[in-house]
């Protein structure tokens, strides 16, 4: 986690082309390990995709992965602090 914004967005150093390479693409699921929990998320182009109070994983506008929660906030939902560790793999 290299950054948390104000509304609790978990911003990672996972950028766009680390995602597509792993064959992670819009529309598919995506499993988020924290450390302390496994999840399973969708991989969305806008927080519009799903309802409100729904967690998600999309490409944010500096080309980076990021963690959120559709008018929620992601960082306290799941515990994430600044450092954490977070690995991503496209679910099965």
């Amino acid at each position: 986690v290299i950054y948390i914004d104000d509304f609790g967005n978990v911003v990672l150093n996972v950028d766009r082309d680390m995602i597509e390479r792993v064959g992670i693409k819009p529309g598919s699921r995506v499993r988020v390990t924290t450390g302390r929990d496994t999840v399973i998320l969708p991989f969305v182009s806008t927080y519009g995709e799903v309802d409100p109070g729904t967690p998600l994983l999309l490409i944010d506008s500096f080309d980076l992965a990021e963690i959120a929660v559709n008018m929620g906030n992601a960082s306290k939902l799941f515990d994430l602090k600044l450092g954490d560790s977070v690995e991503l793999r496209a679910a099965e």
